[in-house]
């Protein structure tokens, strides 16, 4: 997993097994296999596959 924002981070995402273009420029959100626009760093968790209450409940140390 890799997270970037500017021109600079393509080649990490291009190589990552999942990358993220975080509130990025352009033509990092094209180059990006998926974009966080709206949200903070947590919306990365919603790309594992983990739902509001598991977030929740994982965070706090929780059985989900």
């Amino acid at each position: 997993i890799a997270v970037g924002d500017g021109a600079n981070d393509l080649p990490m995402l291009d190589v990552a097994g999942l990358g993220i273009a975080f509130h990025a420029k352009p033509v990092v959100r094209q180059g990006a296999g998926q974009a966080i626009s709206n949200v903070g760093l947590d919306g990365v968790l919603y790309f594992l596959g983990l739902r509001d209450r598991e977030t929740v409940d994982q965070l706090a140390g929780r059985e989900a």
